[in-house]
């Protein structure tokens, strides 16, 4: 990825006009840096460490907080029936809005040739209509969005919750169900749903942070600044570039190695809701990523809140 220091796409290509982004886009990690020379950022990033690190290791050592937390577990984990509904509302609901917006599963790949397939497939999905047909659809049309821009590695949400509907039986609530169209589901790769949700969302992340903070900050600094959320939290922008970086590489790794699932996917959906508000996106852009991470939630496993 070093080797190629493209376009950071995602908020830019709402924003900036294409000589904006031809001039800002590259790597320059002095600029990145250049945060860290301030004595008071440095301040900020210790201070902020040190107490996310004493809340982790202090909170399952009080006992009434623990005996919550054991709760959440155990009640979380009823929910798992309700994976499937969820991944079919979030997908529908997503199809539907990115057929209408005239965009092909995410802004940045602009079309009209797969409009109304979106929205046919979105409108299968919320009613539970031969799912066994929508799901291999909706992968197709993820591929070919990923052909024509590979800034899609960043939605891969899309794809997990489409494998997620593929393996296990997502006919209830639906028409499917009521009317008896059978399901083909691959159940021995049941057991690989929370890793594949886990793994497949936290490269997404992963992606996203390299890509549009760490090798185009120039890009990243100049949203923030367009945006004006120095005037929410006042930093610097390349203090925001780099905190946005680092936060989305830690959440994105936490997740690919299980580590406090529950906890990261509270973290990412709070994150991922923030920068809606802030940036005024077209939500439904982000109804993937907000139904990923509350199945996330569900699948997290004990001890990992």
């Amino acid at each position: 990825m070093f080797l190629f220091p493209n376009i950071a796409e995602a908020h830019v290509r709402y924003i900036a006009d294409e000589a904006t982004v031809d001039s800002l886009s590259g790597l320059d990690f002095s600029f990145l840096l250049s945060a860290l020379q301030n004595p008071l950022n440095v301040k900020i990033i210790s201070i902020t460490a040190v107490a996310v690190f004493c809340l982790v290791w202090l909170i399952p050592k009080i006992g009434f907080l623990r005996r919550k937390l054991a709760f959440i577990d155990s009640h979380a984990s009823s929910y798992k029936d309700l994976v499937p509904w969820m991944a079919r509302l979030s997908l529908g609901i997503a199809l539907i809005g990115a057929g209408t917006s005239g965009y092909l599963i995410n802004p940045v790949v602009q079309t009209i040739d797969f409009s109304q397939i979106q929205i046919i497939a979105g409108f299968m999905l919320l009613a539970g209509f031969l799912n066994v047909l929508v799901v291999p659809v909706v992968v197709y049309l993820f591929v070919v969005a990923l052909l024509r821009d590979w800034y899609l590695v960043g939605a891969l949400d899309v794809l997990v919750l489409a494998l997620i509907l593929f393996i296990n039986d997502s006919r209830r609530p639906g028409v499917d169900d009521i009317i008896g169209i059978p399901d083909i589901k691959i159940s021995k790769w049941k057991k690989y749903i929370p890793i594949i949700a886990r793994v497949g969302t936290g490269f997404g992340l992963l992606f996203l942070a390299l890509y549009e903070k760490i090798l185009n900050p120039h890009l990243s600094a100049f949203v923030v600044e367009a945006t004006e959320l120095t005037s929410v939290v006042p930093v610097s922008p390349e203090m925001w570039v780099l905190s946005a970086g680092v936060i989305e590489v830690i959440l994105g790794v936490f997740l690919i190695v299980g580590y406090r699932v529950r906890l990261v996917s509270v973290i990412t959906f709070f994150v991922l809701a923030s920068s809606f508000f802030y940036f005024k996106e077209d939500v439904s852009s982000h109804i993937t990523l907000f139904g990923i991470t509350s199945i996330l939630f569900i699948l997290g496993k004990k001890h990992n809140h």
